[in-house]
């Protein structure tokens, strides 16, 4: 799922209430409002314009033993419309679903959902249970809405978004019939629809087959306010079972607001939940530059080119499908330079390059989503990066997430100067910094070219906290013969060449045995360099199909237990390392395990 109903989920009660919050567009606007917390009504209001949205809403509750239930009813212009539902203490495996079923009355229209007051999670406060396992702190034990900023319940909640020809309810039953999901990543949770709602999302008119995103399908208009023409939207949540004592006590709000524009004479619809949109001929760097902190970007499906320093707070840009910004070989396209700046949705490129995206030392609460970052290089010099943290004056960073990203065709030459290509690089500069929750999920790393070495991550600043899970890494490509180059080629997934390292986890990655070096050392799937503490690395459910899955060039045994080494009986581990350029790229069908290592118990099976 990528690009007001207030969502407020409590540990201890959960309410729902559907009402209207705003206009937010040229033609009407509707809020819907669901909280999850101890309010007992939320007040509804409608203001008209020149189109009548109705939404009739579904919701339904099932906590096990502690009950099921579920309610419906309508939300619309002629009357005030409140409606709650309260569950008590709400608990890992209790689930829940509401449904929005849009009718635009008489004209076709954009449709779009948006998140204007953004989501924020709640401690109040930590029984003993809690504070053994969750050190944040914040708020007080029976006060609600206490604690903001320190809950951790948005990104326990897992989600899933669809849409729906038609929803029915029987009994305390909710059901959404004829779905055809987003894009909803394995472990999408609450947090990252309230992040992917920034901006506005275009609900797509087609109920059967997805429109492009250069070329989307207005919202069919419904003959009166009880036929439903358009698609409706589902989004189911649940509490998954493993979740663990840090939720307890924990709230979360998040909320929402749908906003209708008519679609006649209007081919270019411009989302209503932006402050500035940049259009063909404008400029993206003058819009951030008169922006305030916190405000919403909106840019066209246009090629921008410039170089792009973003230097406002808790800024967010969002691209739509086909808005690019080509840096034309010069400086990185974007530059981040403060913190909580959110780039979604932009096609990057800098052909003749050194740079995608850049982040300046010490910026903290970046999220870079759904970009395509491509065509990067080749400058005959220095590492051809798409995504780079910090610089040779570097600190650390903290609360990151790179998502659902594709980096590809990064290509570099070497000109002697032992030159690479980096899919995301964690710069240590000259002087060591630390990266603290960071989450790097479901990227896509290929079609990388090298005289001397393709990397897909480096890290090479401490760790703590860091997540690496659910990415690709493809078609890896090390070759002398690709350019002016004489080194020992290499080439590898994740490079590990950092000092100490505190929960790191490698997870669900697929590391493909087309990561390849052709004149010198063996391709590697995940490289760890001497001196590292491998103690807090865990490296797990992960494909290591590249000729050597592991090499541990550490003092420690790293725990790489559960992963698959490309043979049904485990890594080949009477291997060594070979400075060859004339030997097969792989020894042995099985991947390499080579090092201290403990890869037992091992897949039999792929991940995938």
């Amino acid at each position: 799922m990528t690009k007001e109903t207030r969502y407020h989920l409590s540990r201890r009660n959960v309410l729902a209430g559907l009402g209207t919050i705003g206009v937010a567009s040229a033609g009407a606007g509707l809020g819907t409002t669901a909280f999850f917390n101890d309010t007992e009504s939320v007040e509804a209001s409608f203001e008209a314009g020149r189109l009548d949205l109705v939404v009739e809403y579904f919701t339904a509750f099932d906590q096990g033993r502690a009950g099921t239930g579920s309610d419906q009813g309508v939300v619309n212009g002629t009357q005030e419309a409140e409606y709650t539902y309260t569950l008590a203490d709400v608990k890992p495996g209790d689930s829940g679903v509401v449904a929005l079923c849009p009718r635009v009355v008489t004209n076709d229209a954009w449709l779009w959902i948006g998140n204007n007051d953004g989501l924020v999670d709640y401690e109040n406060g930590q029984n003993e249970p809690e504070g053994d396992v969750d050190s944040t702190g914040g708020g007080s034990i029976g006060t609600a809405n206490t604690g903001a900023g320190f809950g951790e319940l948005s990104e326990a909640i897992e989600v899933t978004v669809s849409y729906a020809e038609s929803v029915s309810r029987s009994g305390d039953t909710v059901a959404c019939e004829t779905t055809r999901e987003l894009n909803n990543p394995e472990g999408y949770t609450l947090a990252n629809l309230a992040k992917d709602f920034t901006g506005g999302f275009l609900l797509d008119g087609d109920q059967d087959e997805p429109s492009p995103d250069d070329d989307p399908t207005p919202y069919p208009g419904s003959e009166n306010e009880t036929i439903q023409q358009g698609p409706c939207l589902c989004i189911e949540w649940v509490l998954p079972t493993t979740v663990g004592n840090e939720i307890q006590s924990d709230g979360v709000e998040f909320t929402f607001s749908l906003a209708a524009e008519q679609a006649r004479h209007n081919d270019a619809p411009v989302t209503p939940f932006v402050d500035a949109f940049v259009g063909a001929g404008g400029s993206i760097q003058a819009a951030v530059d008169a922006a305030s902190p916190g405000d919403v970007i909106g840019v066209a499906a246009e090629t921008f080119t410039e170089q792009v320093t973003v230097s406002v707070a808790d800024l967010t840009l969002i691209g739509r499908g086909g808005a690019t910004i080509n840096g034309n070989g010069g400086s990185a396209p974007v530059t981040i330079a403060a913190d909580g700046v959110r780039l979604d949705g932009f096609e990057i490129t800098n052909p003749g390059g050194l740079i995608g995206i850049a982040v300046d030392p010490g910026v903290n609460g970046v999220t870079i989503c759904n970009n395509r970052i491509f065509d990067i290089g080749p400058t005959g010099s220095l590492g051809v990066t798409g995504i780079v943290f910090g610089t040779e004056a570097t600190g650390g960073h903290d609360d990151v997430v790179v998502f659902n990203n594709i980096i590809e065709t990064l290509r570099q030459e070497d000109d002697g100067s032992f030159a690479t290509v980096n899919g995301i690089l964690f710069n240590t500069g000259n002087s060591p910094g630390a990266i603290t929750n960071v989450s790097i999920r479901s990227n896509v790393f290929r079609d990388f070219e090298s005289t001397t070495a393709p990397l897909g991550i480096v890290v090479q600043q401490d760790t703590d906290g860091v997540t690496i899970a659910d990415n690709e890494f493809r078609d890896l490509l090390a070759d002398n013969s690709l350019g002016a180059g004489s080194f020992d080629t290499f080439a590898q997934g994740l490079n590990v060449a950092n000092s100490a390292n505190t929960d790191f986890l490698v997870s669900g990655n697929v590391f493909g045995a087309d990561i390849l070096s052709n004149d010198g050392f063996y391709p590697e799937a995940v490289k760890i360099e001497p001196n590292v503490d491998v103690s807090g690395i865990q490296i797990t459910g992960n494909d290591l199909l590249t000729a050597f899955g592991l090499t541990n060039a550490a003092s420690g045994t790293v725990n790489a237990e559960t992963n698959y080494w490309n043979d049904p009986a485990g890594p080949n581990a009477t291997t060594g390392q070979l400075n060859d350029g004339t030997v097969d790229s792989r020894p042995t069908a099985a991947s390499v395990s080579l090092g201290l290592v403990d890869s037992d118990p091992f897949l039999s099976s792929s991940v995938q």
